[in-house]
């Protein structure tokens, strides 16, 4: 049986943790791109109880002992349940956010020697090529119910790898690989144990 209070899953106990970890992680992301992010308190309260009563059900009845998932299977539950409750509503535009290569986020002023390299290599102060953050919006913008919870699971995959297991080299899959998964997320019906079998490959050569 699973200890909800002494030892929850992926460290997430109830729904308003959940929250303020989407928050606090899909927030920092999404600024360096230039949005401000919305969730919605109640679809997150759904998606945590709805993968609650999945991994419930699961511990008691699919696993060989009644005892809590392995974090990597807890994770795939919670992004299925991330990507069917949508609780992302909203990318907005931040007011300081310009297509300047010099502006695109605001952490750096152009006087500083690495921004003004950056600008003048036609990168923005991400360190990438202006009009890859540009298309990286563009994509954020399309699939921030796929892509989002995505990053925000294997973000909590990687964290208890390194704790865990003291890794100290992971592979990020290529933005590519990114694309084709969310497109294969948002069309079509991919299950929970789907999810964790493609995180298990992922992480399959972390060292």
């Amino acid at each position: 049986m699973i200890d909800w209070n002494k030892n929850p899953p992926l460290g997430i106990s109830n729904s308003g943790v959940l929250l303020s970890a989407l928050q606090r992680s899909l927030g920092a992301h999404t600024n360096n791109y230039g949005f401000d992010l919305a969730l919605s308190p109640q679809r997150v309260k759904t998606a945590f109880e709805c993968w609650k009563n999945d991994l419930e059900r699961n511990g008691q009845h699919n696993f060989q002992t009644p005892t809590t998932p392995d974090h990597i299977k807890s994770a795939a539950f919670l992004a299925y349940w991330l990507r069917r409750c949508s609780p992302i509503i909203e990318l907005t535009t931040t007011s300081n956010f310009t297509h300047d290569a010099a502006q695109l986020t605001t952490t750096t002023p152009i006087n500083n020697p690495t921004a003004l390299h950056a600008f003048l290599h036609g990168k923005s102060l991400l360190g990438q090529p202006v009009q890859a953050v540009l298309d990286h919006r563009t994509f954020l913008a399309e699939y921030m119910n796929e892509y989002l919870p995505f990053v925000f699971v294997y973000s909590s995959i990687l964290h208890i790898e390194q704790q865990t297991r003291g890794i100290c080299s992971h592979t990020t899959p290529s933005l590519k690989i990114q694309n084709e998964l969310c497109v294969v997320l948002k069309y079509k019906n991919v299950s929970p144990h789907a999810l964790y079998l493609i995180f298990l490959f992922m992480i399959s050569n972390w060292k």
